[in-house]
């Protein structure tokens, strides 16, 4: 099938240079590479010919992407023009190492250790709380999920905002839509502290 064969390839490719390729500025060009093929191999297991305005509707653009600071790490958020994005992580040998659903942004960690990705309500379970007309404090928030590239990962409810450390391991965040508590702990959560009523 044709749509199959050009998802091997690109994964194939994808996966070759990035092992041939020491030079982390050289590695990020990659990058686009290792989502496009995510993209290929969605199509190839759809498509059983012309594309459709469902097709379309369905097709993924890549809409973030980034490399960690030691060159072990890629990441890219692949959105659909219609409906909610997700987020892959994969190692620099082109397997996939994660995924997150739905989601809005991510970041990796100063050490290259972890990746945070914000995690979003579903559309569909917006659109429907919206049409029953919930009341915003009712409506469902954010997610922030803490993953560790040793595969361990712990999760954060009702995100209101938060900010990563750029040289450190470190974050801060604030939960709910009421409390004023300012949480700041290691992202290995051995180290917590809180302050509370900051505005």
């Amino acid at each position: 099938h044709k749509d199959r064969n050009i998802a091997t390839f690109a994964q194939h490719w994808m996966t070759i240079i990035i092992l041939k390729t020491s030079n982390m500025k050289q590695i990020k060009y990659f990058v686009l590479a290792a989502c496009l093929s995510s993209t290929l191999v969605g199509r190839a297991q759809t498509s059983d010919g012309a594309m459709t305005v469902d097709d379309l509707a369905a097709w993924q653009r890549i809409s973030q992407q980034a490399i960690s600071d030691d060159g072990r790490w890629v990441a890219c958020r692949m959105e659909p023009w219609e409906g909610d994005a997700t987020v892959l992580l994969y190692a620099a040998q082109g397997g996939e190492a994660a995924r997150f659903h739905p989601a809005k942004d991510f970041r990796f960690s100063a050490s290259s250790r972890f990746l945070l990705v914000q995690e979003v309500p579903a559309e569909g379970t917006v659109d429907s709380l919206k049409l029953k007309k919930t009341k915003k404090e009712r409506m469902p928030m954010d997610r922030l999920v803490i993953h560790a590239v040793t595969g361990q990962q712990e999760t954060i409810d009702s995100l209101r905002n938060y900010r990563l450390a750029a040289t450190a391991d470190w974050l801060a965040y604030q939960r709910g839509r009421k409390d004023s508590t300012l949480y700041v702990r290691s992202l290995d959560g051995t180290k917590q502290f809180t302050f509370p009523t900051v505005s």
